[in-house]
């Protein structure tokens, strides 16, 4: 098998790299799934680890899986703060966190948009703004529960399960909750779907 292997690397060494990016992305799905299975049925026995994490680096790695999604779309990605940013942070919550985001992320931003990450050092806070889906003032305290999406999403395939599993992560990690903003003044309708601008706050 290594030496049938190392033939086809030998012979298209593009195809092989590939291969290998896609292995490394189910990877990351595959490992995100089974800790949010856990930290969902049985958060009471996690025990949470803080370390220096680089910010940037952590956000790329659980980007991973949705890359060529976010490209398809037109949406680009940029970091308002240093390359050398670190944080305090449980590396396997933070993880579960930034996959489950970037997961809605995907579904919800509009083509054609920019998804920016700002983080203040003063507040020790990471906001990430986004035009996405118009999520209703009245719902937002509830969309954090188990099952419970947001009115303008039913005709997007979901379960209502990431932002319960952030929610889990932030909790078992001693951190407040993620704070949404939306910013009514800065929307747009495209094919029936109503966009705005929404602000989505983690203190770290």
């Amino acid at each position: 098998s290594v030496d049938n292997i190392s033939i086809l690397v030998v012979r298209d060494k593009w195809q092989a790299s590939d291969l290998i990016c896609y292995i490394h992305k189910r990877i990351i799905d595959m490992r995100a799934h089974l800790l949010g299975v856990e930290i969902i049925h049985a958060s009471g026995h996690y025990e949470t680890k803080p370390a220096l994490v680089s910010l940037k680096r952590a956000i790329l790695n659980q980007c991973t899986p949705f890359i060529d999604e976010l490209e398809k779309n037109k949406v680009v990605l940029k970091f308002y703060f240093n390359d050398e940013c670190e944080i305090e942070v449980d590396k396997n919550m933070f993880s579960l966190i930034m996959y489950n985001f970037f997961s809605n992320a995907v579904k919800y931003t509009k083509f054609e948009s920019e998804l920016r990450l700002n983080y203040s050092n003063e507040e020790k806070s990471l906001d990430i703004s986004m035009i996405s889906l118009r999520m209703e003032r009245s719902e937002l305290t509830d969309l954090h529960k188990e099952g419970i999406r947001g009115k303008h999403s039913k005709n997007i395939p979901g379960n209502g399960i990431g932002l319960f599993v952030i929610a889990r992560a932030l909790d078992l990690m001693g951190k407040p909750p993620m704070y949404i903003s939306p910013n009514y003044e800065k929307s747009i309708s495209v094919n029936d779907q109503i966009f705005v601008e929404n602000h989505f706050k983690f203190v770290l």
